[in-house]
């Protein structure tokens, strides 16, 4: 209980009198967003250590937020993300300056994925689940600018621009290359095999509830795999089956209504039931699929 009132004393709550001072940034690393602000794993049973409270969500490298508060001991911001709010490591978040507001500004944009914003930027997709460039785990979908000096890029590779961390935490940014086989420019053609064939690339990847430990979870998933596609999804169940496409409440129907729906939708489907989705992959024969 001790150790729990000081993480609580260490959202430095005094300090939020007055106006917010809101500050731009961008990941430089996949990370992890915390309830409180703390690494230290909170579980109900510690014989099974496979679904820590405290952990949210998980944000991919390169995302744009906003820097809203600081904890007491300076090592967790707490930040604002198109899909969520949370702790983080400050390890993991540049900030971005004057001079490099435009750097912040272009994966702001990425992220927004709309024609408009995205017009005047060529841009690369990450297509691999999860692909390790020069040490920065880059997430499937992550929008990444190409660089203007394509000629330097090594063969079969893509050059593209990477958000870093100068040593005072300010942002700028590094050149990297990233492999044709793992990526595309622009988003991916939105056909139902590449969509089969998006799902697929994270079989064998462990399971990690909210991005634990570097892995994926069932709404990650999906979300991952539809932003390959330049689709924006809200990162949990709850919210993702309220505002993706055309929803329909299976609830009160039979199995064999269920069933019937199945012989007569489209693919792609996502399949919501409470704290869990599914992607309908189709029928063969008489049975069919699901991958999650």
């Amino acid at each position: 209980q001790a150790t729990y009132q000081e993480i609580k004393n260490n959202r430095n709550v005094s300090a939020l009198s007055g106006e917010i001072t809101l500050k731009r940034a961008v990941t430089v690393q996949r990370t992890d967003v915390r309830a409180l602000p703390t690494a230290i794993e909170f579980y109900n049973n510690s014989n099974k250590q496979d679904h820590d409270r405290m952990q949210e969500t998980e944000l991919a490298a390169a995302s744009a937020v906003l820097v809203l508060h600081t904890s007491v001991d300076g090592k967790f911001y707490f930040i604002q993300s198109y899909y969520y709010t949370g702790w983080v490591d400050v390890n993991n978040i540049a900030i971005a300056t004057d001079d490099s507001y435009h750097i912040w500004q272009t994966y702001a944009k990425l992220l927004n994925m709309s024609e408009n914003a995205t017009k005047d930027i060529n841009f690369a997709v990450i297509t691999d689940a999860q692909l390790n460039v020069g040490g920065i785990k880059l997430d499937m979908g992550t929008a990444l600018p190409l660089s203007a000096n394509q000629d330097r890029a090594a063969s079969g590779n893509y050059r593209v621009i990477l958000p870093a961390k100068a040593n005072d935490g300010t942002l700028n940014s590094v050149e990297a290359d990233v492999p044709v086989s793992a990526s595309c420019v622009g988003y991916a053609q939105y056909t139902l095999r590449n969509f089969y064939v998006q799902a697929f690339k994270y079989s064998g990847t462990p399971y990690g509830w909210g991005g634990m430990h570097g892995n994926v979870d069932c709404s990650s998933f999906v979300l991952s795999v539809f932003k390959t596609f330049g689709f924006v999804f809200p990162r949990n169940t709850s919210q993702q089956n309220k505002v993706v496409g055309s929803a329909v409440n299976v609830e009160n129907k039979t199995t064999d209504d269920k069933i019937s729906m199945l012989n007569n939708t489209t693919v792609p489907v996502v399949i919501y039931k409470s704290g869990h989705a599914m992607i309908y992959l189709g029928r063969i024969s008489d049975t069919h699929y699901i991958i999650h």
